[in-house]
């Protein structure tokens, strides 16, 4: 599959880089010729220095060609303009980042489908409703739904002592059959555990099971189930304004911001939130807003160090739930080191976005997340697929990979050693990055 992206920023190279390890014919243009040499170096990733607005230059980058084109440049009319032109030259998918919600309305969005732009994706909105289902499960760091509600995914921070803590997949296992044991982080790297490997405290532990499952699953990893009705949030930007449009009323929210004019902008969108025009680093604003109070606090501000230093001040008051934007991959080991319980990544959460672009040339009704070098895909088993010849045990899946469930006839249920799959089935996967392909073999 070939693939252009436009626009050499974060987002774009974290793109290549990602799509790049599925052996995708990846073209990365921009104008920063320093960034795409080091690319092109570096990495299994052809470059292009050229303006993604120019039609000389889509041209000379293969966009008529292309399956998918995404443009992801910081400006989002920019993008709608390539993605345009991309379209108008043969590209078949158009992808394009928006940075204003307006774009959003039904009647935007089949607009800019009959103008060539097939999907726009808004990132400060994927990370909105990230953060929600996060504060309305605050136990845990993520949480997701799969195959309509059937199945849940959820990121879990293993506390010290825990019931789990020191145990074994496989004596977990033998002790309860309702969760599968997909994906562990630990100190910085994500595996596919097997039943050798161990549970410990401190790790990031990735569950899959039944959705009325989840209070059991709270006692196992001993984390309290706090209810979240008082939210504080560092920041006014862009990210604030579509979280408080979409946060509800039950919710108490107090916004702090030194800039008057951002506080300004979230005051005409967003009634009955609470906004303070103040530095959020001062000790003294943060005990007069009543942070001692807060159920939450959740750090949206334009630096990631700021955000990681902001919750953990947080945790010295006491708040229970802390939730950080951390842009820079870097500072992910830091940050969980630090027990900041969850961490919003825009660049991980467009690449779920474009992920399912790509999946849809692979897997029929296809589904993917991208994790911290992971990735969950819920896709649909073909007839006569290999998976579908014999028992789970038996079958010698990739070991970067693991099927934590499966939905059949409606019904949602857990995946082991002797579960035979069978066409039709929906199937839930976990696998490191770069093993799209290797899993693809077994279910198409």
């Amino acid at each position: 599959m070939k693939i252009l992206i436009g626009g050499d920023g974060d987002t774009g190279v974290h793109l290549a880089r990602q799509l790049s390890r599925e052996s995708q014919d990846v073209v990365l243009m921009g104008t920063d010729s320093a960034r795409l040499s080091e690319m092109d170096a570096r990495f299994n990733i052809l470059t292009y220095e050229g303006d993604p607005t120019s039609p000389a230059a889509l041209r000379g980058a293969g966009a008529p060609g292309c399956d998918l084109f995404v443009a992801v440049t910081p400006w989002g009319t920019s993008n709608l303009v390539a993605a345009q032109i991309a379209k108008s030259m043969g590209a078949g998918k158009t992808v394009a980042r928006i940075d204003t919600p307006e774009f959003l309305t039904s009647g935007s969005v089949e607009l800019f489908r009959r103008l060539g732009v097939d999907t726009m994706v808004y990132p400060e909105h994927l990370a909105a409703r990230e953060i929600i289902s996060v504060l309305d499960h605050a136990w845990l760091r993520n949480r997701y739904t799969l195959c309509d509600g059937e199945i849940v995914v959820a990121g879990i921070r293993i506390p010290r002592g825990a019931p789990v803590d020191g145990m074994r997949l496989r004596e977990f296992g033998k002790q309860s059959h309702r969760f599968h044991v997909s994906a562990i982080r630990r100190r910085g790297t994500t595996i596919i555990p097997r039943g050798d490997d161990m549970i410990r405290g401190r790790d990031v532990v990735w569950f899959t099971f039944a959705g009325d499952d989840e209070s059991e699953l709270a006692r196992l990893c001993g984390r309290p189930d706090p209810d979240i009705r008082k939210v504080m949030i560092a920041g006014a930007g862009k990210m604030t304004r579509a979280l408080c449009r979409n946060l509800g009323s039950d919710i108490s929210v107090t916004v702090i911001d030194p800039d008057r004019k951002r506080c300004s902008a979230l005051l005409e969108v967003c009634r009955g939130v609470t906004v303070v025009n103040a530095d959020y680093r001062d000790l003294d604003v943060l005990r007069e807003e009543k942070i001692l109070d807060m159920d939450a606090f959740v750090a949206l501000t334009d630096s990631s160090e700021t955000n990681i230093v902001s919750c953990m001040v947080a945790r010295e008051f006491g708040v229970a739930k802390t939730v950080a934007e951390i842009e820079d991959v870097q500072y992910f080991t830091e940050a969980d080191s630090l027990d900041i319980d969850t961490i919003i990544n825009k660049k991980l959460l467009t690449s779920s976005q474009i992920y399912q672009m790509l999946l849809d040339s692979w897997l029929p009704t296809p589904r993917c997340l991208a994790l911290e070098e992971a990735e969950v895909i819920e896709a649909v088993v073909g007839s006569g697929a290999k998976i579908t010849r014999g028992r789970m045990r038996d079958l010698k899946l990739p070991a970067d990979a693991t099927v934590g469930a499966l939905i059949r006839d409606g019904k949602g249920q857990l995946v082991g050693g002797n579960t035979m799959i069978m066409p039709g089935d929906h199937l839930v996967v976990f696998c490191l990055a770069g093993s799209l392909r290797k899993i693809e073999k077994f279910l198409s």
